[in-house]
């Protein structure tokens, strides 16, 4: 599951709700099933985690929308303003892993496992900034 282009790439997670439902959802290409991990196209990805967050890798915003969509069904208890989080993945095989100053996080390579990886923790922080956003209209 090596990158070839581009060097930068744009991974977004999505909390779209209480809980996804991965059993026979059809998106893309399963490369895994523990996140339920999607080639949805060249150098376009899919993670999906059970506890409601779809993070997407390398998709353009219609894409984003067109792949959100077709989800909808699997999506149990959908939150009506979905927290989301981005970050930018440089991929530079000469260089450490790393996250720069900016935020960019970098790798070596874009493998499954590192995909993963940092899949898990933009879907973590979804989740937090989902609870956050819940938890302050409480508070006015």
């Amino acid at each position: 599951m090596a990158l070839k282009t581009p060097t930068v790439i744009r991974a977004r997670a999505v909390c779209t709700g209480a809980r996804i439902d991965t059993r026979g959802f059809e998106g893309g290409e399963r490369l895994s099933s523990s996140p339920l991990t999607l080639r949805t196209g060249e150098n376009r990805y899919a993670v999906l985690f059970r506890f409601g967050v779809a993070v997407l890798i390398g998709f353009g915003p219609e894409e984003e929308t067109e792949f959100l969509r077709a989800l909808t069904p699997f999506v149990r208890g959908a939150f009506a303003a979905p927290a989301s989080e981005e970050a930018e993945i440089e991929i530079d095989p000469g260089s450490g892993e790393r996250v720069k100053s900016d935020g960019t996080v970098v790798l070596r390579e874009a493998g499954l496992e590192h995909l993963q990886v940092v899949s898990h923790v933009l879907a973590k922080s979804a989740v937090l900034a989902h609870y956050e956003q819940d938890v302050s209209g409480v508070f006015e």
